[in-house]
């Protein structure tokens, strides 16, 4: 299975290694068969190999057709080992990397198991776990971006709840929230009964978004359009130019047809489907 070992490796490795966050959501769908390694003391296993960093964060979970086992092997040769509690899967075994170095994930069984498996890893850098809470808006704004590439995985629990003192937020927002159900973080930015005032807004945040993510995105305009609950409503929406990686963000001036207009301007992050 080294192919798919190659595979995480690229993955993982060959980011940008400048880049100011950096997340991964890798999927695996493999075998355990007859010709993978046996170890009398250790079982049968399909090794994949990974390069981490000290301090970075990784996820797994795997469903199988058989009972299966994963072992972290550091390049210490100190094992990290999780065993399936229901017979078939295991769910979101998270371990902090505490070296720096080739590290291998091996996906395990009894000397007779063989059979499919998923794997599924979530991975950040130790620079993506926070930010601080007096980030500026572009820096807030590349962290949770990066961050819908996992689906939020690492910052779900902490965005359910409206907080805006959370250091994992846009400056100044009124609320946000994680909708699970669409994997995104949206995030309400401005309200006003002024038309005027709310267009300026608009105007600003995005000139704001364009030159803090650079000529790596590009821009696309809706003017004016009905919702499907009869408010009027523009966007803008900001999408990576390279296709392979899912990440996109989205300006939304919402006119509100109440009794009284109220405008609201709010920012949509998720990954591309």
């Amino acid at each position: 299975m080294f192919k798919y070992a190659l595979l995480l490796f690229i993955l993982i490795n060959s980011q940008n290694l400048f880049a100011q966050f950096r997340t991964e959501e890798i999927i695996i769908k493999g075998e355990l068969s007859e010709d993978d390694p046996f170890n009398a003391n250790f079982g049968r296993f399909d090794p994949v190999e990974l390069y981490l960093n000290k301090g970075d964060v990784i996820s797994i979970s795997i469903t199988a057709e058989f009972p299966p086992f994963i072992a972290l092997v550091a390049p210490s040769e100190k094992y990290y080992v999780e065993y399936t509690k229901d017979g078939s899967s295991i769910k979101d075994y998270q371990v902090t990397i505490k070296e720096s170095g080739t590290w291998y994930l091996s996906i395990a069984g009894d000397s007779t198991d063989t059979g499919n498996y998923t794997l599924t890893a979530n991975y950040m850098s130790a620079n993506s776990i926070t930010i601080s809470a007096e980030a500026d808006y572009c820096t807030a704004l590349k962290f949770l971006s990066e961050h819908s590439k996992t689906n939020f995985f690492f910052l779900i629990e902490n965005l359910k709840e409206v907080n805006r003192n959370s250091k994992i937020n846009l400056p100044a927002v009124i609320n946000a929230n994680i909708s699970e159900k669409e994997n995104s973080y949206i995030a309400l930015l401005f309200e006003s009964e002024n038309k005027d005032s709310a267009e300026i807004f608009f105007k600003k945040i995005i000139d704001e978004t364009k030159l803090c993510l650079g000529l790596d995105w590009v821009s696309n305009s809706k003017d004016w359009f009905k919702t499907n609950v009869n408010d009027s409503a523009k966007e803008e929406l900001f999408v990576l130019k390279d296709k392979n990686i899912r990440k996109n963000v989205k300006f939304i001036l919402t006119e509100k047809n109440g009794s009284a207009k109220v405008y609201q301007i709010s920012v949509e992050l998720m990954s591309k489907k």
